[in-house]
């Protein structure tokens, strides 16, 4: 069974879980209520070790809860929102143009749809220097002309200096590992 591991942590998480999909009729909510913390979530498990010994904080404080309210997304059902304040240590409870005080206890054992998480303590440790990214892989490219077509194909004008425009490169990182890399900080790789 493969595992996935994350190699860099964000100051800012997010997490959308998937709660609808389609059968073969109609489209079907999975209600599955969620425990977790409202602060301190910690990461450290699911890192590749270097994180851990690198960041200043592997721990993640929620910002935001957003559910969805009703069975399905297109029968007129709404979503509402919890959303902490940080200047004054308040949670809130929004939900359309009603808006009132949420306790913490309410929030951890919602069914959540997306969620922002905050890092705690982002940043390195003091006297850690990352190491420099290693030079993308060669990967061969289809050679195309300044109007975007096929260089190669018959016709087609000679690549000019608007070649580079139109190549496309997708492959492996350094290591041959797959790897994809979510809200531009958040970076896991593949075993």
């Amino acid at each position: 069974k493969a595992r996935y591991r994350i190699t860099k942590l964000p100051k800012y998480l997010l997490f959308c879980y998937k709660r609808f999909k389609m059968n073969y009729w109609f489209e079907e909510k999975n209600k599955t209520i969620v425990n977790f913390p409202v602060k301190s979530l910690d990461m450290r498990d699911f890192c590749e070790p270097h994180v851990v010994t690198s960041m200043k904080s592997t721990k993640y404080d929620l910002l935001g809860n957003l559910c969805h309210d009703g069975s399905t997304r297109g029968q007129g059902n709404g979503y509402f929102a919890h959303v902490f304040l940080k200047n004054t240590g308040d949670w809130w409870h929004l939900d359309d143009l009603d808006i009132k005080s949420a306790e913490a206890q309410e929030i951890s054992c919602t069914a959540p749809y997306i969620q922002v998480w905050e890092c705690q303590e982002y940043g390195f440790v003091p006297g850690y220097k990352p190491e420099a990214p290693p030079p993308p892989p060669a990967i061969a490219t289809k050679p195309t002309s300044d109007t975007g077509k096929d260089a190669t194909a018959p016709g087609a004008a000679a690549p000019g200096p608007g070649a580079a425009n139109g190549q496309k490169a997708v492959g492996p990182d350094s290591n041959g590992q797959a790897a994809m890399v979510i809200d531009s900080g958040l970076a896991i790789s593949a075993p």
